[in-house]
């Protein structure tokens, strides 16, 4: 109990309790009383996480280093392998939070069925919503062929991809799905 091995750079480590518990004397001292272990911060896995603590430093990112989230909200830290895992599928934990984009939708957008990393970063981003890419160039890696973007449609997918301010979801502005329209278009769109 307490010990948990991983490997880094191919060298097993052994990481005990105190390392992000902090001394375990009172916790021992009172018989194992869990009101006595010391709660882990964001900052006790950046010390190991420090790719995560810079992903976290970019402009957009979920609200852990203002304390307003904890890694434990989306993480368990108990698990065997000493490997951190979601504690639901990924959409399963990000619906838990985002409800405004759970379906089930009439027309669901293909990409949500694959989860929402496909689209999102969600340590940080320097893209607003934390998405991967700015919102046409990530649309672009699924979507640009022939068929599906300068051949069908009206003029304005012709000039999306110029270089002037014009993003997919200007008009595609349901993109995580819709009840009311296959090209993911919001209420009154047309």
């Amino acid at each position: 109990h307490g010990q948990a091995s991983v490997k880094q750079e191919g060298e097993e480590i052994h990481i005990s309790c105190e390392k992000c518990h902090g001394p375990g004397s009172k916790h021992a001292d009172e018989g194992g009383d869990p009101r006595f272990i010391l709660k882990g911060d964001a900052q006790n896995c950046f010390q190991c996480h420090r790719e995560k603590r810079a992903q976290f430093s970019l402009l957009y990112h979920h609200p852990v280093p203002e304390g307003r989230m904890t890694c434990a909200d989306c993480h368990t830290m108990h698990q065997t392998g000493g490997k951190s895992k979601t504690t639901l599928t990924t959409n399963e934990k990000c619906m838990s939070c985002h409800e405004e984009k759970r379906g089930p939708w009439v027309f669901e957008h293909e990409a949500v069925r694959d989860g929402c990393t496909v689209c999102h970063l969600p340590h940080g981003s320097m893209n607003n919503k934390l998405l991967a890419e700015s919102d046409t160039n990530l649309c672009l890696k699924c979507h640009f062929n022939d068929e599906t973007h300068q051949s069908q449609g009206h003029y304005g997918h012709r000039r999306a991809i110029n270089p002037i301010p014009n993003t997919c979801v200007k008009c595609h502005t349901a993109i995580h799905g819709s009840n009311y329209s296959k090209e993911f278009r919001g209420i009154g769109s047309d």
